[in-house]
């Protein structure tokens, strides 16, 4: 599940177990569950996606705010350091993760743009 508030993912989760779990019982199923990956989501900090926001603001490049909950690095490193991510568009329908995926030059350099900004508000501002 695509969710950041953890209260609401865990109760997705219990749902959907639940429903199984009836499910099967009135068809005489059996089910089991095997986990490739339980690991929890790691949240972005706050401080760094305000910060982030502010200047794709600055840099006047179009930004939305997404949940994403792939095992990136990032869910790995949130875990010791502050951590926010940057995604940039793909241009051919939305297409991610496949050799359809496209972004972009002026996308592509709008981001690091973004980044840029980013780091260098936070080193000289002496952010974290």
């Amino acid at each position: 599940f695509r969710e950041d508030k953890d209260d609401i993912w865990q109760r997705l989760y219990d749902d959907l177990m639940q429903f199984t779990e009836s499910e099967c019982k009135k068809r005489g199923l059996t089910y089991s569950v095997h986990y490739t990956i339980n690991t929890p989501p790691c949240h972005c900090d706050k401080k760094l996606i305000d910060l982030i926001e502010d200047c794709a603001k600055k840099s006047e490049v179009p930004y939305m705010h997404m949940i994403s909950y792939p095992a990136h690095d990032s869910m790995q490193m949130g875990r010791f350091f502050p951590m926010g991510m940057i995604f940039l568009r793909s241009s051919n329908d939305g297409k991610s993760h496949c050799p359809e995926e496209y972004t972009t030059k002026e996308d592509l350099a709008a981001g690091a743009q973004v980044l840029l900004n980013t780091l260098l508000e936070i080193s000289e501002k002496n952010i974290f």
